[in-house]
This record gives structure tokens, C-alpha cells and sequence, in this order.
């Protein structure tokens, strides 16, 4: 298994509580907030946890787990019961252009922008995970996770 050093650097400055995110796409502002509060009632929780990089399962689990599912050590998507509401998450291309010591073409790519590359991989690879394709996937995760890797949300329905 593999588990990435800047995983718990990252969780000990909690800088995946928060994250944001604009686009140049937009007419007006979009504000969306997110959270738990205590002692409110509902069926939904949200939870957060850290991706080490674009590959980083253990990390979409931790922030299942965050969210108030109790999960086995090594789940499998049949353990969700259809529980996963929707995964949210912020990617960024490891500016040495490499996976787990792997090179890839992202960031050399001359036809294809390193934003839809990393998007297609971390979104693919988090529906493969949970076996759901609810899931949203933002770019420019600079300096709001490891390099490589970035902050991910999930929310559940605890019935």
C-alpha cells in the first residue's frame, strides 16, 4: 500500500478544512458552503480528508470515513450500500511531471491541457474507487495540498 509522507504533514496543518475555487468561465459569483454542525439534525454529513496524489484511493476512503461511514480497513465499493452521495475534489499535475515516480505527458502535452488531463484521471480514479460517477473535480489545487495532490470532500447519507 502505498502512503505518501506529505499525506500526514498536510493533515497536521488541516489545510484541507477549506477550499476554494473561481473560474473565468462564470457571469457572477457562486457561493457554495458546505459543513456539520452540532446538534443539527438531517441525514447528510460531509467529511474531508487529503489525496497524496492523482492515484491517492486511501485518501477518497479517508474523507468517506470523515464523513461518518463506518468502513472495514479495506473497503470495496459494495461496502458504500449506496450511501455516497458525491465526491468532491481539487487536483493539480505534480509539477515534476511524475506519478508515484512515473513520468507522465501532462504537462508536455501540446494538444491537450494539463487541467483536462489530471481532471479525466483524478475523476476516473475516483469512480473506479467508489463505483459511482458522482463526482466533481476541480483544478488548480495549488497550495491547497500536496503537490500532486489535493483536498477531497464527501457526502453521505446516513439514513
Amino acid at each position: 500500500m502505498f502512503r505518501c509522507p506529505a499525506r500526514s504533514w498536510w493533515a497536521a496543518l488541516r489545510f484541507f478544512l477549506a477550499d476554494t475555487g473561481s473560474g473565468v468561465e462564470l457571469d457572477r459569483a457562486q457561493v457554495v458552503v458546505v459543513g456539520n454542525a452540532a446538534g443539527v439534525g438531517g441525514r447528510y454529513r460531509i467529511g474531508h480528508a487529503v489525496m497524496a496524489d492523482a492515484l491517492d484511493a486511501d485518501g477518497i476512503w479517508d474523507a468517506i470515513r470523515s464523513a461518518g461511514l463506518d468502513l472495514p480497513e479495506r473497503p470495496r465499493t459494495e461496502d458504500l450500500d449506496g450511501r455516497l452521495v458525491n465526491v468532491f475534489l481539487k487536483c493539480e499535475a505534480s509539477q515534476d511531471g511524475h506519478v508515484r515516480g512515473r513520468r507522465n505527458a501532462m504537462l508536455d502535452d501540446s494538444d491537450v491541457h494539463w487541467h483536462r488531463q489530471i481532471k479525466a484521471a483524478v475523476g476516473g480514479v475516483t469512480a473506479a474507487v467508489t463505483g459511482d460517477p458522482a463526482v466533481f473535480v476541480s483544478v488548480s489545487a495549488a497550495h491547497q495540498g500536496p503537490d500532486g495532490g489535493g483536498p477531497v470532500a464527501a457526502i453521505v447519507d446516513l439514513g
